[in-house]
């Protein structure tokens, strides 16, 4: 009988190398009862079981003979709190923690090591995290739409946490904090950013039960609560006429509130607030800056220790299209970097990777390291929302890297994104971190389509260890998914590592952005957003596409630091891959590649649609080397994603064609 859910990349089968067995007969713990090392005994187990078919037994002492598996605990361990080390002989593996989440680490480590058949003799590992805080945004709600694992657009999934106006907590629960566990994440939210209805009453005692279970489970897997909160709780449930910061019966209502929640339930990290934006209630209302409203829930948590996420997705949604002078680019840095140095030490700016909202190519945001003296996170969307949905594979941990190496030139130095999140530009590590707004959902394959689970898996450990090349957690995560065959490894790998680059090219080239359609953001839609609110135009005529960004235009080039202003300014120096979201241009400019701008649109698009032929045709090659069921079900996928890439294809270009009247020099297919 089917599992009702895969068990992704932590499903253990056969590992070979017999070397590694031996050490998988016993294991050495001194507390098996503390919670997080019960589960890391337990996972070995289960690793055991599934790997070597063995049932190693727990044990207070060394054994007299055969090999092992030590869990100890050691504060004296030179490594950050969740730091381990692994040292190996020829009886033992010892797996030492700073503390027990470390230990718990180093657990999955050496199960990672054995899964993708690597050798456990000689190990002498010293591992800790990149950023202190590796989060996850859900974006569930308490009454999320039916799922449907075949569904195209990722805005049609079920809730991991949430049913029927409750909350949930069971043996899927459990699976999923093993799955983030075994890639260091170790913070969630579970709720949507935008809080209505039944959310709400999240920080009140009707939940109170529920969530103290919850947030117990989280723990026991180093995993730290965190909720989504509405600014405008006071009135909203508190019964009060006003939200506004400044006042006094306002803070109090918070402090009560926050006091008698932290009492409830334990393993609260902190709080994510997303305010005046797209209708949300914040302190703009009031006439109070952003730095007030976040100092407002910020000093109600902190004599408990917590955290405020604020996020920086700030902007005019209800721009007038007539309006050529609004940049919601410019938004972000306008809003905030004035701010720097007005919030309080526990709070942190959650800032999304570029100054839009997620799509293909966007330039880094240019508020990294541009504020000194404010925490600064990065915010990334592994929720396909505007990268294909649940269907199209689209692979994001390249992207992830690039903007993590993009260099800030923060306090004039070199200092990358990495470095500023990761709190060495500023020393701040304790406030360091990346969160991303998951992908996960009530599927039975964990996000919708087998394959996005690499997305999950990748920024995790891609979080953990910043370090690793997108080909190595790539290789780990198919090995362990899926095999080691070499056909397997080689198509796959070829999948992965260039599905970034072919959705660019048949969705949005040159950094344009918005050409889908509004709503759930899925599928071609080119003049969709032309015309509405949300600030998000290309201006296309007969002539010309592209908003001009430079110090000649809006001047959002400026908000960077040098050199980076200078390189974005000027047009030969601006990188290709974003030249229309810098500059506006002649359908007939010609690109450094020889081609101009309207050829280039036209022969991307042709080419995407190649290159999801060629990925059909991998995927196939594969029968019989992975399991049926998932070889028939992704399968399925890349034929929805080839259709679609057409669609794409045939829509973007004849839109194009139809604007300027030009036809493709290479006399292909487009519709008149």
């Amino acid at each position: 009988m089917a599992e009702a859910y895969t068990r992704a990349w932590l499903n253990y089968g056969p590992a070979g190398r017999s070397e590694n067995t031996e050490y998988f007969r016993t294991i050495l713990c001194g507390n098996q009862e503390n919670p997080v090392l019960k589960n890391a005994i337990e996972e070995i187990k289960t690793g055991a079981g599934g790997m070597y078919s063995l049932s190693p037994q727990w044990a207070a002492a060394k054994p007299e003979k055969g090999g092992y598996i030590e869990l100890a605990v050691n504060a004296d361990l030179d490594t950050a709190e969740e730091g381990y080390t692994i040292k190996t002989d020829d009886r033992r593996v010892l797996i030492s923690g700073k503390r027990e989440i470390g230990v718990l680490y180093g657990a999955f480590h050496v199960l990672r090591l054995a899964a993708t058949k690597k050798s456990l003799a000689g190990l002498d590992i010293k591992k800790q995290p990149s950023f202190r805080w590796r989060l996850l945004n859900h974006w569930d709600t308490f009454a999320p739409p039916a799922i449907r694992d075949n569904s195209d657009s990722s805005a049609l999934a079920g809730s991991l946490f949430f049913e029927n106006h409750g909350i949930i907590c069971n043996d899927r629960t459990r699976d999923y904090c093993r799955m983030l566990a075994s890639v260091g994440i170790n913070g969630l939210a579970m709720h949507n950013v935008n809080v209505y209805n039944d959310a709400l009453d999240m920080l009140l005692p009707r939940f109170y039960a529920e969530m103290r279970a919850l947030s117990t489970l989280f723990e026991s897997y180093g995993i730290g609560m965190l909720i989504s909160l509405n600014f405008a709780s006071p009135v909203l449930i508190g019964g009060l006429e006003t939200a506004d910061p400044r006042n006094e019966r306002v803070q109090a209502w918070w402090k009560e509130t926050m006091d008698r929640l932290y009492a409830n339930v334990p393993n609260i990290a902190g709080f994510v607030v997303k305010a005046d934006s797209e209708g949300v209630q914040g302190p703009f209302d009031y006439g109070r800056t952003q730095a007030d409203g976040a100092n407002l829930i910020a000093r109600a948590i902190k004599p408990h220790g917590g955290l405020v996420f604020w996020r920086c997705f700030v902007y005019n949604s209800t721009q007038d299209w007539r309006d050529t002078e609004t940049d919601r680019a410019k938004s972000g840095f306008d809003n905030f970097h004035p701010l720097d140095g007005k919030f309080d030490d526990n709070v942190i700016l959650q800032i999304k990777n570029g100054p839009q909202d997620f799509q293909i190519r966007e330039p880094v945001h240019p508020l990294f390291g541009t504020m000194e003296h404010t925490h600064e996170m990065l915010e990334f969307q592994l929720l396909q929302e505007y990268t294909g949905g649940a269907t199209h594979v689209c692979w994001l941990i390249p992207e992830f890297k690039e903007v993590l190496d993009f260099n800030t030139y923060a306090l004039g130095k070199d200092n990358t994104v990495a470095d500023v999140v990761g709190g060495k530009t500023f020393k701040d590590y304790e406030k360091s971190g990346v969160v991303a707004v998951a992908n996960a959902n009530s599927s039975s394959t964990w996000c919708g389509h087998d394959i996005h689970c690499a997305n999950l898996y990748g920024y995790g450990r891609l979080l953990f260890d910043a370090s690793l090349t997108a080909e190595e957690i790539a290789r780990d995560w198919i090995v362990q998914t899926l095999s080691d065959h070499p056909q397997v490894v080689k198509n796959l790998l070829h999948i992965l590592l260039t599905s970034r680059t072919t959705y660019e090219k048949y969705n949005a080239p040159l950094g344009l952005g918005w050409l889908c359609n509004n709503v759930v953001h899925y599928g071609p839609g080119p003049d969709v957003y032309e015309y509405d609110r949300w600030g998000t135009y290309h201006r296309a005529n007969w002539e010309a596409i592209g908003i001009d960004r430079t110090s000649r235009g809006t001047a959002y080039t400026l908000e960077y630091n040098e050199p980076n202003r200078s390189t974005f300014d000027n047009i030969d120096t601006c990188p290709q891959e974003l030249l229309l979201f810098f500059y506006r241009l002649r359908y007939d400019y010609v690109l450094k590649s020889g081609k101009n701008v309207l050829q280039h649109i036209y022969d991307t698009h042709f080419e995407g649609v190649e290159d999801v032929e060629v990925f059909l045709k991998e995927w196939d090659a594969l029968e019989g080397l992975v399991p049926e069921d998932f070889f028939k079900r992704v399968q399925q996928k890349f034929k929805n994603q080839l259709a679609h890439s057409k669609e794409w294809r045939d829509i973007i270009n004849t839109y194009f064609y139809r604007r300027t009247g030009i036809k493709d020099a290479g006399g292909r297919k487009i519709y008149d």
